[in-house]
This record gives C-alpha cells, sequence and structure tokens, in this order.
C-alpha cells in the first residue's frame, strides 16, 4: 500500500506540476494579451486623435477659403459686374478667371493698367492668408500665332507662360509669396473655340488658391 501511495503521489505532484504550468501560461497569455489590448487602444486613440486634428483641418482651410472668396467679391465688383471677372469656390479649392481683355492686348503679355490693378487687389486679399498655395495658370485659343509676332512667341504654349508670368509678378506686387505660374496655350478650353465669344472665353488667366 506504501509502495502505491507513493505512486500516487508522484503521479498527483507531476499533475499538479504540469496544472502549475499551465496555469503559469495562460497568466502570462492574459498578461500579453493586456499589453496588446492597451497598445491596441493606445493606437486608436492616436488615430482617433489624428482624424480630428485633420477635420479641423479641413474645417479650418473651407472657412478661410470661403472668408477669402467673400473678400475677393467685394475688391473685384466693378470687373464682376462688368463680366470679366469670376470667382468660384469648388471643394477645396478656390478660382479666379480673369478674361484676358481685361489683362492684355491682343497678342501681348504686357499687362494693361487695369488688369494689373485687378491682380494687384487679388494679391492684398491673397497675402492675408499666407498658409494657401497659389497657382497662376495661362490660356489662349487655338488660333495659330503667325507674322512678327511669331518671332516674339513661337507658340500660344510661349505666349501663355509669359502672361502668366507677367499675371504672377502682379501677385507678388500685391504681397503674394507662395506662388508659382505657367502656361497651358489652347489646353483646357472652357468654350468652343468655333465662335469668336468662345475663344474670347478661352483666352484667360486662372488664379488657383489652394
Amino acid at each position: 500500500q506504501l509502495s502505491s501511495a507513493k505512486g500516487d503521489l508522484g503521479q498527483l505532484q507531476s499533475e499538479r506540476d504540469r496544472l502549475a504550468a499551465e496555469l503559469a501560461a495562460l497568466k502570462e497569455h492574459e498578461a500579453d494579451h493586456d499589453r496588446q489590448a492597451e497598445e491596441l487602444e493606445a493606437q486608436l486613440a492616436s488615430a482617433r486623435k489624428r482624424i480630428a486634428d485633420l477635420e479641423g483641418q479641413l474645417g479650418e482651410s473651407k472657412g478661410s477659403l470661403a472668408q477669402a472668396e467673400r473678400d475677393l467679391l467685394k475688391a473685384l465688383r466693378p470687373e464682376i459686374s462688368k463680366g470679366t471677372v469670376s470667382v468660384n469656390q469648388a471643394g477645396d479649392a478656390l478660382t479666379i478667371n480673369l478674361a484676358s481683355s481685361l489683362l492684355f492686348d491682343s497678342g501681348q503679355d504686357q499687362l494693361k493698367a487695369g488688369g494689373a490693378d485687378a491682380l494687384k487687389r487679388v494679391g492684398v486679399v491673397l497675402k492675408d492668408f499666407p498658409e494657401k498655395s497659389v497657382h497662376v495658370a495661362g490660356y489662349t485659343d487655338n488660333v495659330v500665332i503667325k507674322g512678327a509676332l511669331a518671332k516674339k512667341f513661337p507658340s500660344n504654349k510661349e505666349l501663355s507662360d509669359a502672361r502668366a508670368d507677367s499675371a504672377a509678378q502682379a501677385l507678388r506686387d500685391g504681397g503674394v509669396a507662395n506662388l508659382t505660374a505657367a502656361g497651358h496655350g489652347e489646353n483646357d478650353p472652357v468654350a468652343s473655340n468655333n465662335t469668336a465669344a468662345g475663344r474670347a472665353k478661352n483666352r484667360r488667366v486662372e488664379v488657383i488658391v489652394k
């Protein structure tokens, strides 16, 4: 009986040790789960904060664009009433469309006095929004440049480049610093080039604020 009891004791001790090891493993596993849960909760809290920050920034951006639009509508009221300027906000961009007839004489890249004044007023407004980037885009119709003028501007692309640069300089004179400019020639027409009215709409400079 003693021998049998010793055998039973040995089995029970082995079972005890096995159960103790399993319990320790379970506790360690539970601790790992707790640590993982804490890490995930911290990551989730961080993600929620980033989302809230970005939503706040987007709200502020749209709000500042709306304010810029209101200020520009006031500053450009004379030109808007004549149909030579339009101001439109769509999504995260504000576009000021200025007709080339306001800005330039035919085939020229030198700003007319009225055009320079209008662009300077745009610059005065936009300088109050230094966090915004400003891009000046020049466009033409599809009429091929001929004669002596072709020596200065071999294509509409060169003419639109020069006009965009002139407009950008007027904006700088108004106080805008964060600025780029490029010409796009006859690309991206907003109207048909088959009519004089359509070609006039395509000859334009756009100031895009984001």
